[in-house]
């Protein structure tokens, strides 16, 4: 099982630039997963695949703003956690890192509440 330090979820907010464009990873950073906004309003999931332990997560928007409301993780074991993550990344920014409760934790799945700001 390989050890990650961390992970991130990248969110292209195309909404007003009309061009999504893929996150490329800084290192220390795993790129899991790209959802494009299709609203105002909404949320998504990203499956991660493969048996690799994370210790935070952090998302990075491309394009316009956007304010997260409440992520849910899906770890290895079925259980799950909801971390009320309100927060307004900007335009081409990142959120803070947000860490993962229960240190290297293997994940199924990230879904997110989010909407355009």
């Amino acid at each position: 099982m390989t050890r990650r330090t961390l992970m991130r979820l990248a969110v292209a907010a195309s909404l007003l630039v009309g061009l999504a464009g893929a996150v490329a990873a800084q290192p220390g950073w795993d790129h899991l997963g790209t959802k494009e906004i299709e609203g105002k309003a909404d949320h998504d999931k990203i499956r991660v695949h493969g048996k690799d332990t994370y210790r935070a997560l952090q998302f990075r928007v491309n394009g316009a703003a956007v304010q997260f409301d409440r992520i849910v993780v899906e770890y290895g074991n079925h259980k799950t956690r909801a971390y009320p993550f309100r927060i307004l990344v900007p335009p081409n920014g990142a959120s803070p890192a947000l860490d993962l409760l229960g240190g290297d934790r293997d994940i199924t799945n990230v879904e997110f509440w989010y909407q355009k700001a």
